[in-house]
């Protein structure tokens, strides 16, 4: 171990080069190996992918369905209710056509944003988590 104190002083070339060919293979091992295993790879995510389909696929159905629920049938009639109601204003109390639609809409897309701003709760959270 001494006798190797003081050798890097007088690398060569030749070394230097060795040196970097090495340590790109050791960086950049990754690379490497996905390019000379794509049938593994593949063999791999085929077989863990045929155990996770039918699990997967109940949960997308159901997903699909309570998706199509929300968006059809209660925007349908939050919609309907709302226009209904706002037939009655127009008719009863002489509210104008479009100020009964601007207000509408603007309840509407307010919620919708509500909503939108909703789903990125748990993000807000990790967000702060990260920050401190």
């Amino acid at each position: 171990m001494a006798a190797g104190i003081g050798m890097d002083k007088s690398k060569t070339s030749d070394s230097l080069a060795a040196n970097q060919i090495a340590s790109d293979a050791v960086q950049n091992i990754r690379t490497i190996r996905a390019l000379v295993s794509d049938q593994w790879t593949r063999n791999a995510f085929a077989k863990l992918q045929m155990h996770s389909s039918p699990r997967q696929l109940r949960s997308s159905l159901w997903a699909g369905f309570w998706y199509g629920v929300s968006q059809g049938v209660l925007m349908f009639f939050s919609i309907a209710l709302g226009m209904w109601y706002g037939a009655t204003l127009v008719e009863d109390d002489g509210l104008q056509f479009h100020e009964m639609i601007q207000s509408l809409m603007g309840v509407f897309l307010a919620a919708m944003a509500a909503g939108q701003a909703l789903a990125f709760l748990g993000d807000v959270k990790e967000a702060k988590a990260a920050a401190h």
